[in-house]
């Protein structure tokens, strides 16, 4: 898209409301232009936070590698510019090197994976191309993680999913120069 179809709201545009929930979204992760898009749509915003909440945040069961693993797989292979830059700091941040980012490319074929890594990787391209886990991917997973865990990385695939499906549609652009750190997955809004 050689320019965005929607342009984001502005910090200076948002109301006291939408300042209060949004802003220390916005500062803690460098996303200003996805946050101002998503308050195009205030009510919608509201209750992605919440969900958005769980599964990138302390409640969900998946550590904070294996997530950025799946959200950087659904990135690339959605082609989605906005969320594999986002996340690349958040990957570094969670102890991946630039090598184990970029052979997130390759999925599972990739060597140097854990069976765990691998079976995640796998579990994300199935539901991308199949929109369901392939039995053989179930068994290695169910192997390895929780009931829980599988669910938590099911909804992390199908949230990320929408995110780079809104981003790529009204082509959200890469924030730059706001000087992004990495988002604490700790850290409550």
């Amino acid at each position: 898209m050689s320019s965005p179809r929607l342009t984001p709201l502005k910090p200076e545009q948002w109301t006291e409301e939408q300042r209060s929930l949004a802003l220390p979204i916005a500062e803690a992760t460098g996303g200003y232009n996805m946050i101002g898009t998503l308050l195009h749509h205030w009510d919608a915003f509201k209750v992605q936070r919440v969900w958005g909440k769980h599964v990138h945040g302390p409640g969900s069961t998946l550590d904070v590698r294996l997530r950025e693993l799946i959200i950087l797989r659904v990135g690339f292979v959605l082609q989605c510019e906005m969320e594999w830059a986002s996340h690349k700091p958040l990957a570094r941040r969670a102890g991946m090197t630039d090598d184990q980012i970029e052979r997130i490319k390759d999925g599972s074929r990739a060597d140097g994976w854990s069976d765990v890594e691998a079976a995640l990787l796998d579990m994300t391209d199935d539901l991308i191309n199949h929109r369901v886990i392939s039995d053989a991917v179930w068994q290695r997973l169910a192997q390895r993680l929780t009931v829980q865990q599988v669910f938590d990385a099911i909804f992390l695939v199908g949230h990320y999913l929408t995110v780079a499906m809104l981003a790529g549609s009204v082509g959200v652009e890469i924030d730059r120069g706001r000087g992004f750190t990495g988002f604490d997955p700790t850290r409550t809004f």
